[in-house]
């Protein structure tokens, strides 16, 4: 994968280019250490994120302590937030009773439409901001903000193959930076991932 001026200014918006751990080096890390025989240059798909081991409730709360001051995010593929709900309010009140909570919930696969009734879909301590289903029926996105944060709404992102939910949250006491938190879905089966790449970057700026 190459990568122009262009994707050099985005990487360094989002992080910068210029060590072992940027954005860069890792898709083409990822490139030469994963097998891609038999596949497309198209279908050559990143494995940008390395995913952590599975931690239990007790290890969760401890890591969430440890960054108490910190701006923390769960992100997931909820696939249904109604099948999930009680889960989710479950995980949620365990955490408050701990005193440790994220400061944002994003979830993906919402499966709810445009201008859905989102009242029972409540987080005590928490504003619910959703974007309906656009590119497919298992679309939909849901961020959850913490209280504590005060947010702009950005423009839906809407393609034909992917969607996107972003906001710009305001620096304040908990917070020493403005950040732009967003949350992506990608139809499962849209395999062109260097298509998508380039229609994601332009959103950066």
């Amino acid at each position: 994968m190459n990568f122009t001026d262009l994707d050099n200014d985005v990487l360094n918006s989002i992080g910068g280019n210029s060590n072992s751990h940027s954005f860069e080096k890792i898709i083409e890390s990822s490139f030469e250490l994963h097998s891609t025989e038999g596949l497309t240059e198209n279908q050559m798909e990143p494995v940008i994120i390395k995913h952590s081991s599975y931690h239990d409730f007790n290890q969760l709360v401890t890591a969430l302590k440890n960054y108490k001051n910190k701006f923390s995010i769960l992100s997931s593929n909820i696939q249904s937030l109604g099948a999930k709900w009680n889960e989710l309010q479950i995980l949620i009140k365990r955490l408050r009773d701990q005193n440790c909570m994220f400061s944002a919930l994003c979830f993906q696969e919402t499966w709810l439409e445009e201008g859905a009734d989102i009242s029972q879909y409540q987080l005590e301590g928490y504003e619910a901001i959703p974007q309906g289903k656009h590119c497919s029926k298992a679309g939909g996105l849901i961020i959850y903000l913490h209280e504590n944060f005060k947010y702009v709404k950005k423009p839906a992102i809407k393609h034909d193959t992917w969607e996107g939910q972003f906001i710009h949250i305001k620096k304040n006491d908990f917070l020493s930076k403005s950040i732009l938190l967003g949350t992506i879905y990608r139809a499962t089966l849209y395999l062109n991932y260097t298509a998508f790449i380039n229609e994601f970057k332009p959103h950066l700026s």
